[in-house]
């Protein structure tokens, strides 16, 4: 797993300004892909995984 830092710190920082939430989630998967939300941030990815 990467973890991409210089992201979560611009996330924390919207969240902080924007008073909003930052939610921290795993995306379930099936064999017909991933079901993601229309708009999101990556800020961990697994090496190797196509999101």
């Amino acid at each position: 797993m990467r973890v991409l830092i210089d992201e979560l710190l611009k996330q924390i920082k919207v969240a902080l300004t924007s008073h909003c939430d930052l939610v921290i989630a795993t995306v379930p998967h099936s064999p017909h892909g991933a079901g993601q939300p229309e708009k999101w941030e990556v800020i961990m990815q697994w090496d190797g995984v196509i999101l």
